[in-house]
């Protein structure tokens, strides 16, 4: 057979396989999307049909619940009752009938009436029961009516008064008839049917008319597909035998199934007709394409045999002598012409394309060589892996860095594979497959390698895979290094830190020992600290009580010298008298005794008078002094009165001394404090320097200076005693500190001013002091603060 006549037979072949391919192609895919859409439409209709079901239910249920909640029906007698009844009855009429039972399950009512029902007993059925126990609506299975023998479904309604009585239940008989005009509604086509079944498989829509109970079964094929999934599409045969398509879904309340079926025949009755004009059009069209491509296949071929001669030419590598020539050109046709014109510039293009190819090469081979000479500096070799063939090449680095000469040692991607460490293999591998099913970007990995001398070597290797049109991996390439020398670091890295950690568990060890003998010294310390600042406060307080006690001898003493001189007064007034009137008893009373009598009595009562003035003052200052010192009460008081008044107190203490005390102070400034507290800083700080800043017999000027600057009082105490050093200034206002400790000082005294002044009165204190030019404190407390110390 010529070439002409294969062309031709080839030509003819392909345009029928063409042609009947494109056809089929088309003819299934109007198969599968008439298909699909019938899928939707029925998954579509019986979703919708289960919910208009569902809906139907609980409009049903909901209008029982709203009838029960009335308080007209919780109260209603029976006649009122059956009225209700009836008008709810009549309003919906889905009722087979309406009962209201008591809650022994006695039949108080009836709708539509019926006298041989009322009195008898629901108490044994279950639903009634569930309903009482529950006190909650309750479903019951499908049952047949006693009065027509056809399916129903019963909703129980408790009857619970506003005060929570449970008073009776309606039961609403609910007939299914109303169902079949619905399915009626959501058939699909002709051949379409809507089934509604109960979860162990009975029928209830539509009903069987041929059974005496009106119900049958679904069939055993339809019920595995139900069970299998609640919103599932499928195949099932019917009865007659008939092929069908099937949706099914689920009715939530009471739990019924939905099935909308279609048979086959019917769905795939247009893609039927479709076929048979499609194979009418399928063989014109093929008789046409075939006509005019022989016509034009003898045009071209007369033309291509011109040049059949000259492509033997090229074929041998004779490019030169492969040039048609112009003669030759200008003699053809036009079609030869042009196709002429193009061989030339072909056979040109290809000679200059061979110039590049071979230019190309020689710039490759230099590429080459820098690229092996890169890998062999960096430690690498190639690899390359056909995955369809599964053959694999290893390049002479990777061979040399485990121990193998011959580069065709591995020839398949197998066999390297049986020399990775078993204990690596699952790893490496899971890497390999993650990558090439795109589960992560690229492909590393390390594992060890059996080398030829039967040792282990670590390898690290990368790898990037080439993918074709359907993203599907062709070939993977990538490089392997040798990192042994890096993993025996690691290792010996590894085993270092685990040495660390063992040290450091028992150093943290010895550290918790060490912290349980330190806490259990804080506790004792605690405890010494606790019976110290006891010790401390009992120390304080007794300070204060000593004050105290200073304070009351001294006034005891004070106030004996003008009682004495009153009591001396008083016996001389008494003898003047009992001489006065014994010469008034005998008769020689005279002018001159009666005026010298008079004058002795003048003078006695005159010196009784100002000692017991005397006395009293004393007294009212002891009093007010003590009374504010020993409590922490808060009021106003004038400052100037109030340290006259403390300065009396300490007139005993003072006048033993040859000392000078200079008050300055304005006669009206007012204080909103505790007198007792500023009455002890006073104190303090006299006594302080009388023990501390002067010898026996020293005179001294003890200077008080008192004002206010805005919201401050400051309180300036200065003397102009020994001084202190700067070592004792930083010391006095420590518990115990003192530079006469057994000679009068306790080292409290300063202590508790300091506290007085910080904590009581929120204030400042600062102490200036040398060596032989006395000393100053200058105390600032605030006007207005909150106290610290207020009792509670």
């Amino acid at each position: 057979m010529k070439i002409r006549s294969q062309l031709l037979l080839v030509m003819v072949i392909s345009l029928f396989f063409m042609t009947s391919l494109v056809t089929g192609v088309q003819m299934y895919t109007a198969y599968n999307q008439e298909k699909e859409s019938m899928h939707g439409i029925l998954q579509n209709q019986a979703l919708q049909f289960s919910n208009q079901v569902e809906m139907w239910f609980t409009l049903i249920k909901q209008g029982g619940h709203l009838f029960v909640s009335e308080s007209f029906v919780q109260n209603a007698n029976q006649k009122e009752m059956q009225k209700l009844l009836g008008n709810m009855h009549n309003e919906l009429n889905v009722f087979d009938d309406l009962i209201v039972a008591k809650e022994n399950g006695e039949i108080t009512n009836i709708y539509p009436h019926n006298p041989s029902v009322i009195g008898k007993s629901m108490a044994g059925y279950n639903y009634f029961q569930t309903t009482i126990t529950s006190r909650n609506a309750q479903i019951s299975k499908v049952l047949l009516s006693p009065t027509t023998g056809k399916p129903v479904i019963v909703i129980t309604q408790p009857i619970i008064k506003e005060n929570g009585e449970l008073t009776g239940v309606l039961l609403q008989n609910i007939k299914l008839d109303a169902l079949q005009d619905m399915s009626e509604d959501a058939k699909i086509g002709q051949t379409g049917q809507t089934l509604v079944f109960t979860s162990d498989g009975k029928i209830i829509v539509p009903q069987n008319s041929e059974s005496s109970e009106y119900i049958s079964y679904i069939s055993g094929e339809l019920n595995d597909l139900f069970k299998k999934d609640l919103r599932s599409m499928g195949k099932f045969t019917r009865e007659n035998g008939e092929a069908a398509m099937v949706a099914t879904a689920r009715v939530k309340t009471p739990g019924w199934g939905i099935a909308v079926t279609i048979t086959q025949k019917e769905v795939l009755q247009g893609f039927y007709d479709s076929i048979k004009y499609g194979v009418i059009t399928f063989c014109i069209i093929f008789l046409l394409i075939s006509f005019v491509s022989l016509l034009i296949f003898n045009k071209l071929f007369r033309s291509i045999t011109t040049v059949t001669k000259h492509f033997t030419s090229m074929n041998e590598g004779n490019f030169a002598s492969a040039k048609i020539s112009e003669e030759v050109i200008h003699s053809a046709p036009q079609e030869l012409q042009e196709l002429c014109t193009t061989f030339n510039t072909m056979s040109q293009t290809i000679q200059n394309n061979i110039d590049v190819i071979q230019k190309t090469n020689e710039e490759l081979m230099v590429s080459e060589e820098r690229w092996q000479l890169a890998l062999q500096g960096n430690n690498e070799g190639i690899w390359d892996w056909d995955i369809k063939t599964d053959q694999a090449f290893f390049s002479a680095r990777v061979m040399q860095m485990f121990g193998y000469d011959d580069v065709e040692e591995f020839k398949s991607m197998g066999e390297w594979r049986k020399r990775i460490h078993p204990n690596d293999f699952e790893k490496i591998e899971q890497f390999l497959q993650d990558y090439l099913a795109k589960k992560t970007d690229f492909f590393r990995g390390e594992y060890r390698f059996c080398c030829k001398d039967h040792s282990f070597k670590w390898a690290f290797v990368s790898g990037q895979a080439v993918w074709d049109e359907q993203c599907m991996p062709l070939r993977v390439v990538g490089s392997i290094s040798d990192i042994t020398q890096r993993k025996e670091a690691e290792e010996a890295l590894h085993q270092v830190h685990e040495q660390l950690e063992i040290k450091v568990e028992r150093r943290t060890e010895d550290l918790l020992a060490m912290n349980e003998e330190l806490q259990a010294v804080n506790k004792e310390l605690q405890y010494a600290l606790e019976n110290l600042q006891q010790t401390q406060a009992q120390l304080v307080h007794a300070e204060k009580m000593a004050s105290l006690g200073s304070l009351v001898a001294g006034i005891a003493h004070e106030i004996n010298t003008p009682v004495g001189v009153g009591v001396t007064a008083t016996s001389h007034l008494q003898e003047v008298t009992k001489e006065f009137a014994a010469l008034y008893a005998s008769g020689d009373l005279k002018r001159r005794d009666l005026t010298n009598y008079l004058e002795d009595s003048e003078e006695a009562l005159s010196i009784i008078f100002s000692n017991l003035e005397r006395a009293s003052q004393l007294i009212r200052s002891f009093k007010q002094v003590s009374a504010d010192q020993s409590s922490e009460a808060r009021r106003i008081f004038n400052i100037k009165q109030y340290l006259n008044e403390i300065l009396l107190s300490l007139q005993p203490k003072i006048k033993r001394t040859r000392h000078k005390i200079i008050l300055k102070c304005n006669e009206s400034l007012q204080i909103d404090s505790f007198p007792g507290a500023f009455g002890q800083i006073i104190t303090n700080l006299i006594m302080n320097s009388l023990i501390h800043a002067y010898d026996p017999d020293q005179e001294g000027t003890l200077t008080i200076a008192i004002f206010q600057e805005v919201e401050t009082i400051f309180l300036i105490y200065s003397d102009d005693g020994k001084g202190m050093s700067n070592e004792v200034v930083a010391q006095i206002f420590n518990p115990f500190f003192t530079t006469k400790r057994g000679m009068g000082g306790t080292g409290l005294g300063l202590y508790i001013l300091y506290n007085l002044v910080k904590k009581q009165f929120n204030g400042t204190i600062e102490c200036e002091s040398e060596l032989g030019k006395g000393t100053k404190f200058i105390i600032g407390i605030p006007v207005e603060r909150e106290t610290h110390n207020d009792k509670e």
